[in-house]
């Protein structure tokens, strides 16, 4: 059985804030960069957990590192130009443990 969250009201979201947040961070092709859809979730009212983009080896351990006090477990997603379906692809790893960055 699984546990159940209790469910909270949502804050009224301003729709106008929104479309300006998506028309303004809309790329060429139409899709939002990982950049772009945190403000836009939060915009909507949807809560997100902090991301870091690290592009080297100590940046990730860094990164790894801030998260350790606050999250037993991270996701690793890499970001590659022209990469839509990363999960399909394999590019997204689960349950990574901090220490193993």
């Amino acid at each position: 059985m699984h546990a159940t969250a209790p469910v909270t009201a949502l804050e009224p979201i301003d729709w106008t804030a929104v479309r300006r947040l998506v028309r303004a961070s809309a790329t060429a092709s139409g899709w939002l960069t990982l950049g772009a859809a945190d403000p836009i979730l939060r915009a909507s009212g949807i809560p997100t957990v902090p991301s870091f983009v690290a592009t080297d080896v100590d940046s990730a351990v860094t990164a790894a590192a801030a998260c350790a006090s606050t999250s037993r477990l991270l996701v690793l997603k890499a970001i590659v130009p022209g990469l839509l379906h990363t999960t399909e692809s394999g590019a997204v790893v689960l349950d990574v443990e901090p220490t193993d960055v």
